[in-house]
């Protein structure tokens, strides 16, 4: 029981560090692009569910302040952990994603459209989100007959 709460304890002052972390770098936009990418590199090793959610947080609240060229760059490091063999890891970067700009999301929808065949269902259910947001996007910025358009297989159906 004593390691316990010791964990505990490591856990709960590691989430106030991060918490903090981001409150003091918030307006910061070089500084956010800092602490965003050591967060990425925390969240492949990361087998905590509560730091992984101060993590999201985080992401919520520092990837306003970022310039898109900033965004990008981190948005391709969260695809690069797409794979990470950890679900829960799979899952937090996943929900970190619909932070994104709609736009940038389009950029990595095949590794989107792979978490869609994820063995477990919780990243599956966030892959499925993350595409309708990208769909929702795409509807909006084209014409009813444009997306029509993309939606319909022209390939031919062998019967």
């Amino acid at each position: 029981q004593r390691r316990v709460r010791e964990s505990q304890n490591i856990s709960n002052n590691i989430i106030m560090l991060l918490v903090a972390t981001v409150e003091m770098v918030g307006n910061v936009e070089m500084t956010a692009d800092e602490v965003i990418q050591g967060f990425i590199t925390l969240l492949g090793s990361v087998h905590n569910e509560e730091l992984r959610i101060a993590i999201h947080f985080s992401f919520k609240r520092l990837l306003p302040a970022m310039s898109k060229e900033k965004m990008v760059r981190s948005y391709l490091s969260i695809v690069k952990l797409l794979n990470s063999k950890d679900a829960p890891v799979r899952e937090i970067l996943l929900k970190i994603l619909k932070f994104y700009n709609r736009d940038i999301l389009e950029e990595c929808l095949p590794s989107i459209i792979e978490r869609t065949k994820d063995t477990n269902p919780s990243c599956r259910k966030q892959a499925l989100k993350v595409l309708e947001m990208i769909i929702e996007n795409k509807k909006k910025k084209c014409s009813v007959s444009e997306f029509q358009q993309l939606t319909v297989d022209h390939t031919p159906t062998v019967i």
